[in-house]
């Protein structure tokens, strides 16, 4: 495949860096701003930026990185590991997915595949968590009884068409894995997907529950578990992973999870959130937190030392999410013990750290801060 000329003859002014993909297409976005405010680029009536120039930028990007075999930039930049909406894959990765395969690249074809699976098999688990836990009136809203029940209920309302949507998916997926060469494993999990998924329940575990009592080695093993799978995978396995111990662990987990996410509540690691993503709310910064403990111990615990040394490398605009790991033991405990993990009341963190605004974050993480100019 070649990337060809350039769809706009003014973007022979962009040289792109070929350091990240995400980065070389916030890039050109920057460029398509600039000339845009310079009246150098025309916009019809009702038409965006993003549909009138940066979609056919990004595309020929892309190209050029495949042109480079700069595979692992363009599976980084189709790998989210948030939450997304029950659908197909975008078009982007699924285009990704087939030049994938036309350059003998079929295990990167089917990662991507398997890791948009896992994100939206986690929405739907979590609408049917949701639906089976019932309605329970929260005082913390305000809205009343009526209202919070018709929210509930309009929630739950969605399961039929959103069952049908994946299991359409799924079986999409499957007629890809054979034509992408996927081992028999491979097709058996999705077989069993399948009818998990028209069942509307998660295959219980097997056999004696593992007996080690759960503490922070143990916590680590489990988040870092399975490191051939993508990231995506990872968040949508750990229920099923935690599922494999004995509730007193499982609670032990989550003990711990919420200490290291309550650890994370600081403010130079807001900062390096801020600065890698350009810009972090409070919902990004949850995000954040979350997707960091996936990341594994030396890196959670490196970052929590010198935050300014983290490398930017790791980190991708599509690197948000993971916070549904929160409610993680709790499915476990309902799926190894037949019931709800008895709730602990948490006290609200507090913020860690200097006082600081947005515009102090640079010169509190200097070395990030060059690095994501």
């Amino acid at each position: 495949m070649s990337a060809g000329d350039p769809p706009f003859p003014w973007l022979n002014e962009f040289e792109p860096k070929f350091d990240n993909l995400d980065k070389d297409c916030e890039r050109v976005d920057d460029l398509i701003v600039r000339l845009s405010d310079a009246g150098r680029i025309e916009l019809a009536d009702g038409q965006s930026l993003y549909s009138t120039y940066c979609v056919d930028c990004h595309d020929w990007l892309e190209a050029k990185y495949f042109e480079r075999r700069l595979f692992d930039a363009i599976e980084s930049h189709h790998t989210s590991s948030g939450e997304e909406p029950i659908g197909w894959p975008y078009r982007g990765q699924r285009e990704a997915a087939e030049r994938f395969i036309a350059l003998g690249e079929r295990t990167r074809a089917r990662r991507l595949w398997r890791n948009h699976l896992a994100l939206i098999k986690d929405t739907y688990w979590h609408l049917i968590t949701h639906r089976d836990r019932g309605f329970k009136l929260s005082k913390a809203v305000g809205e009343t009884e009526a209202e919070q029940r018709r929210r509930y209920e309009d929630y739950v309302a969605q399961i039929p068409e959103k069952k049908a949507l994946l299991l359409d998916v799924l079986r999409g997926a499957r007629e890809f894995f054979i034509r992408a060469e996927a081992g028999e494993a491979e097709l058996e999990r999705l077989e069993r997907d399948i009818a998990d998924v028209e069942a509307e329940r998660r295959t219980r575990p097997e056999g004696r529950p593992d007996a080690r009592e759960m503490s922070e080695d143990l916590f680590w093993e489990i988040i870092e578990g399975d490191r051939q799978a993508t990231i995506g995978e990872r968040v949508e396995r750990l229920p099923e992973r935690l599922a494999g111990f004995k509730p007193k662990a499982i609670r032990g987990f989550d003990r711990i999870l919420r200490k290291k996410w309550n650890e994370a509540y600081r403010t130079d690691v807001w900062a390096l959130a801020y600065l890698l993503r350009g810009g972090c709310s409070d919902d990004a910064f949850m995000e954040f937190r979350a997707w960091l403990i996936m990341q594994g111990r030396q890196v959670f615990e490196q970052t929590m030392a010198a935050p300014d040394g983290f490398d930017v490398a790791r980190f991708s605009s599509d690197s948000l999410g993971c916070t549904s790991i929160l409610d993680a033991a709790a499915v476990a405990h309902e799926m190894r013990a037949g019931k709800a993990m008895p709730q602990r009341k948490l006290e609200p963190a507090e913020l860690a750290g200097p006082d600081c605004d947005e515009g102090e974050f640079a010169a509190l993480l200097p070395r990030i801060a060059a690095a994501t100019q």
